[in-house]
């Protein structure tokens, strides 16, 4: 498999299509966290063009869009979350119903203010190896200036939003193995750019995770999703 530009597209194109599927087919929760993630193809994708044309602007400018979109899917999650009991369960919002945005708003406030603001991080992006002019080897993915590894707690906290909040458990279930597993086999296979390889995997994978839970909630009433 190359990485490069054409990837990237590929990749986002799968990511995007699947979100616009999952919102309409009661699938708000999912399309919501699958359309900001799949965002960090269209950072990738601004990134590549930088560099295959030597232009830093567009490599910046791509660099610039993942850094602060990568601490948004927690947000994600508690915008869709809203968004599915107002037009799919269509009851009435609770204060706790709030609880997952707020946590994701002051998680998006926190890294902002305590990770990026302190320090200056380089502001473009390149393989982690130059070994091939046109087409990079699986090695040779983007690897991210900015620091990622607080990457782990969101995931983290996505994992306990989605599993107190996400019903029915089939969807639960579906959600939690597929990002864990995904998560767990680009960090044993890419450890040096995880979060590039993670990103793209699993805006790759989204046609799989939505069909697999379209089937799964079609005949349920409405009242029994919040996927």
């Amino acid at each position: 498999m190359c990485y490069s530009f054409n990837t990237s597209v590929i990749s986002y194109v799968l990511g995007i299509s699947s979100a616009i599927f999952a919102f309409c087919t009661r699938q708000i929760v999912l399309g919501c966290l699958i359309l900001a993630y799949a965002q960090m193809q269209l950072s990738e994708m601004m990134i590549w063009y930088g560099i295959d044309h030597k232009d830093l602007t567009w490599n910046k400018r791509g660099t610039s869009f993942g850094k602060y979109l990568l601490a948004t899917h927690n947000f994600a999650i508690g915008l869709g979350i809203i968004l599915s009991i107002i037009f799919i369960s269509k009851r009435k919002l609770r204060p706790i119903d709030f609880v997952p945005i707020v946590i994701g708003a002051l998680f998006f406030i926190g890294i902002v203010l305590f990770v990026y603001l302190p320090k200056k991080y380089p502001d473009v992006t390149f393989p982690l190896k130059d070994t091939c002019n046109k087409c990079q080897n699986p090695e040779n993915r983007l690897q991210w200036p900015y620091p990622h590894k607080w990457y782990t707690i969101s995931y983290i906290i996505s994992i306990i939003l989605m599993f107190f909040w996400i019903k029915p458990n089939c969807s639960k279930y579906i959600a939690l193995l597929m990002f864990s597993l995904t998560l767990l086999v680009t960090f044993l296979i890419y450890p040096q750019t995880l979060g590039s390889v993670w990103c793209w995997s699993t805006s790759f994978i989204a046609p799989l995770i939505v069909l697999l839970n379209y089937y799964l909630i079609k005949n349920l009433s409405n009242s029994q999703i919040l996927c």
